[in-house]
């Protein structure tokens, strides 16, 4: 199938990343993408950190993860582009909070996180890993879009895959893979 896209506003993300998510809804001073805490070299919160966020454009919560931007296929990332956990080949201690886009260094059918603004390798930063889109946090708008395989419909529960670009994306859920979330539109 050929590479697509969809408008990340119509994706519910089932959270699946490691960390415990109290009722903490607070907002980090300088918001989420402030240069104090957000794309840095080093963590400033503890990583698996986990905030609900609602969302009131879109009347749900986004759950928002702390995580480390580990070896990507490039030198940065893109506000929604899908991220999975890092295998061991750069990840030695085996952190289930260091991420991906490289679906050749990543665990594909696991966990995913869509990044919410530009991110370096090897920073830390804010990941959104469940519920709504965080539409107005970051880069993340009512246009951004995250990249599928061409095959996600209406309603269909999602998995992450390898795209023909050799990045992560997400397609129609496998009975072989972890569900990471639904749609509510077609790709396109």
């Amino acid at each position: 199938m050929a590479d697509s896209t969809i408008k990340s506003i119509y994706l519910v993300l089932n959270d699946s990343m490691t960390g415990y998510l109290g009722i903490d809804q607070s907002t980090p001073d300088d918001g989420f993408t402030g240069t104090s805490h957000h794309n840095v070299a080093a963590a400033v919160y503890p990583v698996g950190t986990r905030k609900a966020v609602y969302i009131s454009s879109l009347q749900g919560y986004s759950i928002l993860t702390y995580l480390q931007n580990g070896v990507a296929s490039g030198t940065a990332v893109a506000a929604g582009q899908v991220m999975i956990p890092d295998d061991v080949s750069n990840n030695a201690n085996y952190y289930p909070t260091k991420i991906t886009d490289d679906p050749d260094e990543g665990l594909l059918a696991s966990a995913c996180a869509i990044a919410i603004s530009a991110m370096t390798n090897d920073y830390y930063g804010w990941f959104w890993t469940g519920g709504v889109c965080p539409v107005g946090i970051g880069s993340m708008t009512a246009t951004t879009t995250t990249a599928t395989d061409d095959s996600v419909a209406v309603g269909c529960t999602l998995m992450t895959c390898d795209l023909t670009a050799d990045k992560a994306g997400l397609k129609i859920g496998a009975a072989a893979g972890h569900v990471v979330g639904f749609s509510m539109k077609a790709d396109g």
